[in-house]
């Protein structure tokens, strides 16, 4: 049976889009990509099931992207938001700042009180992250489908960056490396995790995690995951490709095994 899905989303839904477009028949989903940029899908209201744009930007994004100024939420089985600012480097800025219990790097750490970073408890940590999350755009778009619809509403975060981003300014400013070298990589990767699923946890929509076979030292994306990316560009829909955030067509396949595995159950 064919589930009607719409998914909801930034230039994250390319990877998805290519992926479905190279094998159209291979997953049981019937699929409507719904693409905005920036946060304006903020400005949107769900009435009677009815997603319409609350802002001129809004619907000047929705009439480009979709060829209509509404999307009818009720005809679907399934809706995904995807993207969205929901990413593994959060959890990473909460690091840079701050440490926790359970962190090998602190078994190392022969004066807790001399460190740069804030010593807080875990529960703080992961208690920041989830609020913070639930703030960004991806979680508040899903949130507010989840009120208004009664479909499982899914959230897709980005994927961590790719695993050469360790050699570029964008991961030396987020002490990718050093997290890696210090033994605290998989740490910073739970707390995403956890966050992530406590947040979606008070908002009635469920986390699809990374693939596990895309990422590697726990906070990185491999290579064959990313090369050849797009993301949407622009107010004309150009195509830009290789970066260190975007997924490629192959990272998308896998998140459409994902979905066609969960909205099947």
């Amino acid at each position: 049976m064919t589930t009607r899905l719409c998914l909801i989303g930034n230039s994250h839904l390319v990877a998805l889009q290519e992926a479905l477009a190279a094998r159209p028949d291979h997953w049981p989903l019937d699929c409507t990509f719904v693409p905005f940029r920036g946060t304006a899908a903020r400005d949107t209201e769900i009435v009677n099931g009815i997603l319409r744009p609350t802002s001129d930007e809004a619907r000047a994004q929705m009439r480009q992207r979709t060829g209509a100024e509404e999307v009818d939420l009720t005809v679907y089985d399934a809706i995904a938001v995807v993207g969205f600012g929901l990413k593994q480097q959060h959890a990473q800025t909460v690091w840079k700042d701050a440490r926790w219990p359970g962190l090998p790097s602190l078994e190392r750490q022969d004066d807790l009180a001399s460190m740069r970073p804030t010593m807080i408890s875990r529960r703080a940590a992961e208690a920041g992250l989830s609020g913070y999350l639930q703030s960004l755009t991806g979680f508040d778009v899903a949130a507010r489908v989840a009120a208004a619809m009664d479909c499982p509403v899914y959230v897709i975060g980005q994927p961590r960056l790719h695993a050469r981003a360790c050699h570029h300014p964008m991961g030396q400013f987020f002490g990718l490396s050093r997290a890696i070298k210090m033994g605290d990589a998989a740490e910073i990767s739970d707390l995403y995790e956890t966050a992530s699923a406590a947040a979606a946890g008070s908002t009635g929509v469920s986390v699809l995690p990374q693939p596990r076979e895309t990422i590697v030292d726990h906070i990185l994306t491999d290579p064959p995951y990313m090369a050849g990316s797009a993301r949407i560009r622009g107010e004309h829909g150009e195509t830009e490709r290789d970066d260190f955030k975007h997924p490629n067509a192959a990272y998308g396949a896998l998140m459409l095994d994902q979905l066609a595995s969960v909205v099947a159950r």
